[in-house]
């Protein structure tokens, strides 16, 4: 089974049994598996510590992404004790810390900042899924959970979103409250003692490889035990209809941004002399030159705009993008093989005025719109290898073209500067 057939398959059955509506837990043969291994997401934990530690302490000590508990208190400026390369793996860094504190938790937010290419493995996961459930605008990120803590420490809470949870190393208990209960007891947030509550509650126990997967409106704090355990979550977030907001409020929202992009583009202050003649207050220039500006912005730039944004999102299962583009190569040499990369269909839409804009990773072209590139994007789709001269006798097939070759060379050219295709070995004579 695909693992685009099987995450249509695991939905229906959530749905159809319920699930939806309270936490569940999918045993490993029960859900398409995780694409990514725990070697890899150390390797991001890392880059991320690293990342952490080469800041300045200011800006340490304000930093929200990693937060470090011993104890169950959180440590201020935690670098010391963080994933370092010499621990060579999550068990190596558990046994350094075993040397500091029996109770230790680190929580990582916004992960996929510091994967290399093992993120098209989540891509490749969640995919599948947002086919199934639409594009999270709100948010999406991968949080990871590492340590030996008999609870999470910052205690119970609930949170706005669809989580999707897997215990990557050891078991992993989450105790559960219904949204019902949490709202008539408001004392339950935060709790990390809450013996009189348990018998409301109810546990989920997962083994490595297993799911769980839970709406967020339910309250839930994980439970450990004497052993390590490590476990990444991935929550989709999406805007709900209570939350639509009227003209008068997108323009509040949209003159916070605009002030700063004015002044910048008019070199002005914002300090005006004051009129002597009255007490009213002379208007910076720039505010008229803002308005004239703007004004000036049709609206196929903003569709344009916001298509290139969505295109991106959908190349990355909608999470952020940091990481490098993919080595691969510029100068195209016609007796190499090329494939389309591991992560997913390149994506495209039409723009305005004759442009297409083309996507991969979370990266976007903008080219002229032409039938010969849409059919070499159409080929490399099928994820298969092609040369140049195979790409351009289809193209010579399909449209006539009377310069093929160009055209496959040019189109190869600008899909590898974004990192969509990459080297699959040299044609055989």
């Amino acid at each position: 089974m695909s693992r685009s057939s099987a995450w249509s398959t695991f939905w229906k059955t959530y749905h159809s049994g319920g699930y939806s509506q309270r936490p569940s837990l999918f045993r490993k043969n029960e859900y398409p598996g995780l694409s990514v291994t725990a070697a890899a997401i150390f390797d991001a934990a890392v880059t991320k510590c690293d990342q952490f530690r080469n800041l300045p302490r200011s800006q340490r000590i304000m930093f929200s992404q990693i937060r470090l508990y011993l104890g169950g208190q959180r440590i201020q400026d935690p670098g010391e004790y963080l994933m370092q390369q010499p621990d060579g793996d999550f068990a190596g860094w558990c046994r350094r810390l075993e040397t500091v504190a029996d109770d230790y938790c680190v929580v990582f937010n916004r992960l996929e900042s510091a994967f290399d290419d093992a993120i098209w493995g989540v891509y490749e996961l969640l995919q599948p899924l947002l086919d199934e459930l639409g594009m999270p605008a709100r948010r999406s990120e991968i949080t990871l959970f590492a340590g030996r803590y008999k609870k999470t420490p910052f205690g119970i809470h609930r949170d706005d979103e669809l989580n999707f949870f897997w215990p990557l190393i050891g078991p992993k208990r989450v105790r559960f409250w219904s949204p019902e209960y949490g709202n008539a007891n408001p004392g339950l947030a935060t709790l990390v003692d809450y013996d009189e509550h348990l018998a409301q509650s109810f546990t989920l126990d997962a083994q490595a490889g297993d799911m769980l997967a839970w709406p967020g409106n339910w309250w839930h704090i994980a439970e450990g035990g004497n052993e390590f355990s490590t476990s990444m979550t991935i929550p989709l977030e999406w805007y709900s209809s209570s939350e639509k907001i009227d003209r008068g409020e997108v323009l509040q929202r949209i003159a916070k941004v605009l002030v700063r992009a004015a002044a910048a583009h008019s070199g002005s202050t914002l300090i005006p002399p004051r009129v002597e003649e009255d007490s009213s207050e002379k208007m910076p220039e720039m505010i008229f030159d803002a308005a004239s500006l703007f004004s000036g912005i049709c609206a196929e730039d903003v569709s344009d705009l916001l298509t290139e944004q969505w295109l991106r999102k959908m190349t990355t299962a909608g999470l952020g993008v940091a990481n490098p583009v993919r080595n691969g190569f510029v100068k195209i040499d016609e007796n190499q093989l090329i494939r389309r990369v591991d992560g997913g269909p390149i994506r495209w839409a039409k723009l305005s005025r004759g442009k297409i804009c083309i996507a991969n990773g979370g990266r976007a072209v903008r080219l002229p719109y032409s039938v010969g590139l849409v059919e070499i994007i159409g080929q490399l789709n099928t994820a298969k290898s092609f040369s140049i001269g195979s790409l351009a006798d289809h193209v010579s097939s399909k449209t006539g073209d009377s310069s093929p070759v160009a055209v496959a060379k040019f189109a190869l050219t600008v899909l590898a500067k974004i990192g969509a295709v990459e080297l699959a070995g040299v044609q055989n004579p």
